[in-house]
């Protein structure tokens, strides 16, 4: 048996006795990994694996299963189909769930319209509510998305995507906008 986490909030979020924070965990991306150990999990495996495509071939060449996928409700891809191609068997636990807010907060809003703002998004779920959130806003904020899926809802906010699908690639992404000094163009009123 293995574990298999797929978010940094995913660890923690895991009702686990003690005796199971000692089986071998498999983590997307450094991050994770870091919230693993943070939850008392003892043994990381390929410490933080990294991409998707890197983390099913690591679990592959350690286990033919089972491997429990702890993740949130909603998610990107078919993690456990795609560890019964390569021959490991895996079951799915959902561990969280993101609820979107009803609506923005006046510090929200008043953060969004500082163009000296930058706003990291993980997932196209989340761009797309944010984009819905926004509608009629003026937004000055800088945003940085993970990948190309997550920029599309927010496109016209001009957002900055990541070289790399993980938390240092948006960090990075974040960086570069922030640090070039430029204010963003006058992008009006969204939606």
């Amino acid at each position: 048996m293995a574990l298999v986490f797929t978010s940094p909030r995913a660890p923690a979020a895991l009702l686990c006795p003690p005796a199971g924070r000692s089986l071998p965990v498999f983590a997307i991306g450094a991050v994770t990994a870091a919230a693993a150990r943070a939850a008392g999990f003892t043994r990381i495996a390929g410490d933080g694996a990294g991409l998707r495509g890197r983390l099913t071939a690591l679990v592959a060449a350690f286990t033919r299963g089972p491997v429990l996928v702890a993740q949130g409700y909603d998610v990107a891809g078919d993690l456990p189909a795609e560890l019964a191609a390569l021959g490991v068997a895996a079951e799915v636990r959902t561990v969280y769930e993101a609820v979107p807010v009803g609506s923005l907060s006046a510090e929200a809003i008043d953060a969004l319209a500082d163009p000296a703002a930058c706003l990291p998004l993980w997932s196209a779920r989340s761009a797309a509510l944010l984009a819905d959130a926004v509608a009629g806003l003026r937004v000055r904020a800088r945003i940085a998305c993970i990948s190309a899926a997550a920029a599309r809802p927010v496109a016209h906010l001009a957002p900055a995507i990541a070289t790399v699908p993980s938390t240092a690639g948006v960090l990075a992404a974040a960086g570069l906008l922030c640090d070039d000094g430029a204010v963003p163009a006058e992008p009006g009123p969204s939606g």
